[in-house]
């Protein structure tokens, strides 16, 4: 039922037409200005940051997500369940954008997303001003956010591991332009698939996609778009511009990821070790 809730809430059709309507061309527009100063994305250990959109004109009302790069690691969900608590169980979306890593770090990735009705798109994030690999970065005035940025409609990549934390997640997106390749567990140990699948039907993804990685012919490809659909991989063929473009903010309600600041919003925005983030009183996340 919160999966069902957590669909209604972002998908109604105004959301869908005034974001694509409204601000996809805009992000478009973005990630072509910052993605070639910004092409790096395999940090390691794996990363895990809140983000406000620095779109142009977005404010005082922006998106923010939770951004998630680099290799999944064996603390990945430690540090991760240490940045829910940061952000005060705000319901974030996730932008990730992952190549290979531990594949029992990344399903205990997956269920946390599920347990926390955390929607995912695979994507990157450019960051304008400050990135976290500098680890020197102050809270943007005045928003008092530590990072800003933008998500590019291209260049995010899930592919192997990856899978099991895009299968997490309440509503999981990837469009066209970013790179979903399958499951590569050829040379996997003996029972790992078995694990695996019972980990995509717990998620309510057909465990058929682990064919598609066994197949030597098949590897360093892209899922197309029906077998990300018939699995069950992604409930929708949309970008990260679905969940985090100004757009989602100027729709009444907004989704849930919106943030408001007001000068009133000052005080609480000053560090206290969660990026900047004004959060009020709110449950807090399931581990």
């Amino acid at each position: 039922m919160k999966g069902e809730a957590q669909r209604r809430r972002y998908w109604p059709a105004a959301v869908v037409l005034t974001v694509l309507g409204v601000s996809g061309l805009g992000l478009l527009a973005g990630s072509r200005q910052v993605l070639a100063e910004d092409t790096a994305s395999d940090e390691k250990p794996m990363r895990f940051v809140a983000v406000r959109s620095g779109e142009p004109g977005c404010e005082p009302t922006c998106p923010e997500w939770i951004s998630a790069e680099g290799d999944i690691d064996e603390e990945a969900p430690a540090r991760f369940k240490k940045l829910l608590r940061e952000i005060k169980g705000r319901n974030l979306p996730l932008l990730l954008s992952v190549q290979r890593g531990d594949i029992g770090a990344a399903m205990a990735l997956g269920r946390l997303l599920r347990r926390n009705g955390i929607s995912v798109a695979v994507s990157r994030t450019a960051f304008k001003d400050c990135r976290p690999s500098e680890g020197n970065c102050r809270p943007n005035d005045p928003t008092g956010s530590r990072y800003a940025g933008v998500a590019l409609v291209s260049g995010g990549r899930c592919q192997n591991e990856c899978l099991a934390v895009l299968a997490g997640g309440v509503v999981r997106l990837a469009g066209e332009w970013p790179r979903v390749g399958p499951f590569d567990i050829a040379d996997s140990a003996k029972g790992v698939d078995k694990r695996i699948g019972s980990y995509l039907k717990e998620m309510g993804v057909d465990p058929m996609i682990l064919d598609l990685g066994k197949t030597s012919s098949l590897k360093g490809r892209r899922l197309g778009i029906s077998e990300m659909q018939s699995t069950g991989l992604v409930t929708l063929i949309f970008g990260a511009n679905l969940l985090v473009a100004p757009g989602v903010c100027k729709t009444s309600p907004a989704a849930d990821n919106c943030r408001v600041f007001t000068t009133m919003d000052l005080p609480a925005t000053m560090p206290q070790g969660n990026g900047g983030v004004a959060t009020g009183p709110v449950a807090q996340p399931s581990e």
